[in-house]
């Protein structure tokens, strides 16, 4: 009976992730060169990304339903909206779940992934439709383009989110951050949000499928107080101390909520 509930829970809770993500993969093609042209390509990128944190904002009451022992806290409830200038969200990654988490949470931003997004079948699409920008980061020079292209989309009054601690972490604790989109607020003067995922892969750990979940557990989305840079993005000690200064942020925030349940 407890495998049959773990199974039928977790294809639940993925269909109704997985579903509407291929159907949305799918119809990109077609909609997007369709809104592109009607409004022009930020507008149309615009559209979908809030299109896509209206469907993740709803998919949570839904994981609650189908996996009674979880739950989900939003601070501030009602999410983060769009500042009317160009912000950057740094956010910790160790589950499965975070970037549905913080789609759900921030209702406009562009996604600094990596290349190997791009190329897996629909999903990739569906990033492209968003305006997410891919990276290597093991390439030097494709850095320095990226961090002329994530300016400029700061300048035009764009957000962007990164995670800047690299990929997944099979514990929750947070490591050292790369200096790349530091930089990015350096130069161009955009405030930094620092916004902790805490217990996501309480949800889902690395690489697991099944929502095999007995104890209560409770996911925290929490986004800080914005820091605003100081400095020069060309100085290491302006750099270090911005990546200092959000980390802190991030880590209180892991440890006051880390073993909180409602």
């Amino acid at each position: 009976m407890r495998k049959l509930r773990i199974f039928l829970q977790s294809v639940g809770a993925w269909g109704a992730f997985a579903v509407p993500t291929g159907a949305f993969g799918v119809a990109m093609p077609v909609v997007y060169p369709l809104l592109r042209r009607l409004r022009g390509e930020r507008e149309a990128q615009r559209l979908i990304r809030h299109a896509v944190h209206r469907y993740c904002r709803m998919y949570f009451p839904m994981i609650h339903s189908l996996v009674p022992t979880t739950s989900t806290v939003f601070d501030p409830p009602d999410g983060v909206h769009a500042r009317g200038k160009g912000t950057v969200y740094v956010a910790n990654h160790s589950g499965t779940l975070d970037i549905v988490f913080l789609l759900a949470h921030i209702d406009d931003f562009i996604i600094l992934g990596k290349q190997d997004l791009e190329h897996v079948p629909v999903f990739g699409g569906a990033l492209k439709s968003m305006g997410t920008i891919f990276t290597e980061r093991s390439n030097r020079f494709e850095a320095q383009e990226v961090f002329e292209i994530l300016c400029r989309i700061i300048e035009q009054g764009e957000s962007i989110l990164a995670f800047p601690q690299g990929h997944r972490l099979e514990n929750w604790k947070l490591r050292d951050l790369k200096r790349g989109i530091f930089r990015v607020a350096l130069a161009t003067g955009a405030p930094v949000v620092p916004v902790a995922i805490v217990n996501s892969r309480g949800f889902l750990r690395p690489h697991q499928f099944w929502f095999d979940i007995t104890e209560p557990v409770t996911g925290w989305i929490v986004a800080r107080d914005p820091i605003l840079p100081q400095g020069h993005h060309r100085d290491p000690r302006a750099v270090s101390a911005l990546r200092r200064e959000v980390w802190e942020s991030i880590q209180e925030a892991l440890e006051r909520y880390g073993n909180r349940t409602l």
